[in-house]
């Protein structure tokens, strides 16, 4: 990634990895409690103090395609409803910036019924301020 950041001058310091398995992972009594469709991220906002002011985030998804939502959740009422739809995985590459954090929300759903053939591992970096 020292060539993106380089390119785009982005000066990221942070990597966060995420991992979602192919497997079913069953609770004792056999229920499926992780994995497969089943691990998720919430719909959420990287808008913690430490990623500053309109943080840029530059997402990597490797293996399994998976959903990824981005959701409008601002208040400008022309834009209500407004969502957005990807299917990441592979090697493809995700930039958010600007105002994405202050008017969007985004995550990656369950999918209870995808056919996993592989782990999905997500990297996500970003400049953490001191």
């Amino acid at each position: 990634m020292s060539g993106i950041d380089a390119t785009l001058n982005l000066g990221f310091n942070s990597v966060l990895i995420n991992r979602y398995r192919k497997e079913k992972i069953l609770d004792q009594e056999g229920n499926w409690i992780q994995g497969a469709g089943k691990d998720s991220i919430a719909d959420h906002r990287d808008d913690e103090k430490v990623f500053g002011k309109d943080p840029v985030i530059l997402s990597l998804s490797l293996g399994q395609r998976r959903r990824f939502l981005i959701k409008y959740k601002g208040t400008i009422e022309k834009h209500a409803g407004k969502r957005f739809e990807f299917s990441l995985g592979g090697g493809d590459l995700l930039l958010m910036a600007g105002k994405t954090n202050e008017h969007y929300t985004h995550g990656i759903p369950k999918e209870l019924k995808l056919q996993p053939t592989e782990d999905r591992y997500n990297l996500t970096f970003r400049k953490i301020i001191k």
